[in-house]
């Protein structure tokens, strides 16, 4: 048991390794944040839970580690080009996407540089998101462009971390006064770039 486990764990690290390099980080690079000796980490799980402050540091002790190598000679580091830097931190963000916003299966396998690349643009496009600030205005007279502004504003909000932004919870939080009552389906993310096939 212990054995296969053992296995498990080696091919974890090693799939966890070749995705790193398929990202533009260097065969060391990618040895020590996948080792058990270096940072250990291998399963998607892990980097999807790295922060972007966190990803920082882990960046900065592989170019500036300090102290000595095995050898007893200064530890110069492993060099990282930004744009290895970029990918990784897209790739954490696209694994915390996908399992934790979607809460669908990936695996080391699934996460190609063309997949990054396209989660670094909604990752961006997140930052720079800013919520609407201003309820729709509604005109009893005329409920089907009523409801299109309603939409719209709902369409405006973008999901966050740790947070369960569904269609009633906003309804409920910012259109309590707007009548008539009417019903969305709830889902676990308003964003439509939550529904992307990756």
């Amino acid at each position: 048991m212990i054995e296969r486990e053992s296995n498990s764990n080696m091919a974890g690290t090693a799939a966890a390794k070749a995705m790193l390099i398929r990202l533009g980080l260097s065969n060391d690079a990618a040895e020590e944040i996948t080792s058990a000796t270096g940072q250990n980490l291998s399963e998607v799980a892990d980097f999807a839970d790295l922060g972007e402050d966190e990803i920082k540091r882990l960046f900065s002790s592989l170019k500036q580690p300090g102290g000595l190598t095995v050898g007893g000679t200064r530890n110069y580091g492993i060099a990282c080009n930004m744009v290895s830097q970029t990918n990784f931190a897209a790739m954490c963000f696209l694994c915390k996407h996908v399992t934790k916003r979607q809460d669908r299966p990936l695996t080391q396998g699934d996460i190609q540089l063309t997949k990054v690349k396209k989660a670094r643009a909604m990752q961006v496009m997140e930052q720079n998101h800013t919520d609407p600030s201003v309820l729709p205005v509604y005109d009893v007279k005329n409920w089907p462009k009523t409801m299109e502004m309603v939409v719209q504003y709902i369409e405006g909000f973008r999901a966050q971390d740790g947070l369960d932004t569904d269609h009633t919870s906003i309804l409920t939080m910012h259109l309590a006064t707007m009548t008539p009552t009417f019903f969305i389906p709830p889902s676990q993310h308003i964003s439509s770039f939550s529904f992307i096939s990756w």
